[in-house]
């Protein structure tokens, strides 16, 4: 499947309204093929419970509580120590508003990877509108601090062509 241009996503964000809340940064770049996403959210998932029988999820509890949140004031962002091997879930600033046209696929960061932390994205269904939620796990034996607004994951659309 082939990756669209990324002016030609540029314009479709201006018109269309296909990301929001980029930030100037992102819109301003010539380079690369996606847009990078940062941290909006951050919650731990209290007392989690999951049943998954014959490939199917059965049951599943999980109280999300939100520990951080991006605050776009200009001030100085929240930094929260992400226990060592502890799991999150983590939402992007911005909103993502799919069209039929294109996919967005969802890659974790080299600067993720080299500090240890693990991101775990899904497929972004046709009709998604507001912001990605995936899975975030520091792989470390000790604590990292991850600080509210901080790049995230890059988004890439590819174009999607023919008959669904």
């Amino acid at each position: 499947m082939p990756v669209e241009n990324l002016s030609k996503i540029r314009d479709r964000v201006r018109k269309e309204g296909l990301i929001e809340r980029l930030s100037a940064e992102e819109m301003s770049k010539f380079q690369g093929y996606g847009f990078v996403l940062r941290v909006g959210a951050l919650y731990e998932m209290q007392q989690p419970e999951t049943k998954f029988c014959e490939g199917e999820l059965l049951t599943r509890r999980a109280c999300l509580d939100e520990v951080a949140r991006y605050s776009n004031d200009g001030e100085r962002q929240v930094c929260r120590w992400l226990t060592a091997n502890g799991y999150y879930v983590v939402e992007t600033a911005e909103r993502i508003n799919t069209v039929p046209d294109l996919m967005p696929v969802v890659y974790s960061l080299a600067n993720l990877s080299r500090a240890g932390l693990q991101i775990f994205p899904t497929a972004v269904p046709l009709g998604h509108r507001g912001p990605l939620t995936f899975g975030l796990q520091n792989m470390n034996n000790f604590r990292v601090a991850l600080e509210m607004g901080i790049d995230i994951c890059q988004v890439v659309f590819h174009k999607v062509e023919g008959e669904r």
